[in-house]
């Protein structure tokens, strides 16, 4: 077996790296060559091996940093007023905030970039679950964190590692 191409009809340019799959479809941020160009949402059905646009609401704010999640089995677009971050006087951190995605218990994920300077402790990590039903907030600090001080945070939101596999090792 090896990867086939895909012809693709629709004139594109990927302007995000992260992409999401909601049952079987593919969606990713992209610049499409117009008239008029746009930054749309692109989607790939893995069945029918067919691209598509996805028409957004005429409301819908779309950028190229916004993060697409799987919201109760829907497609759906976070984006702050900063665009990419989450800024301003917040009750909960001084940190710039981004969006990671949603987990499967439907709470919104928020992250910085790097490991924090500004909290108590030297080189702490902070993570942040908002629960959009309830309104609340939770955070998580990580420890540890010193030998990462220089380097990017990514996540990957529900990982799930097999644990029967520990009974052997």
């Amino acid at each position: 077996m090896s990867w086939r191409i895909i012809e693709c009809c629709i004139s594109h340019s990927n302007v995000q790296n992260d992409g999401i799959c909601v049952n079987g479809v593919i969606y990713y941020v992209a610049g499409v060559s117009g008239p008029p160009r746009a930054v749309s949402i692109i989607c790939f059905d893995v069945r029918s091996e067919k691209f598509k646009v996805i028409n957004k609401a005429k409301e819908m704010l779309l950028w190229s940093l916004s993060t697409l999640v799987n919201y109760k089995g829907t497609l759906g677009a976070l984006l702050s007023d900063g665009y990419a971050e989450v800024t301003g006087e917040t009750k909960f951190t001084e940190d710039r905030l981004y969006f990671v995605g949603v987990t499967g218990t439907d709470e919104i994920v928020l992250s910085p970039h790097y490991v924090s300077y500004l909290s108590e402790e030297p080189y702490c990590f902070h993570v942040y679950y908002y629960n959009i039903e309830s309104n609340t907030i939770r955070r998580i600090e990580i420890q540890g964190m010193d030998a990462f001080r220089h380097c990017e945070i990514r996540h990957s939101l529900n990982h799930v590692e097999d644990v029967k596999l520990l009974q052997y090792i």
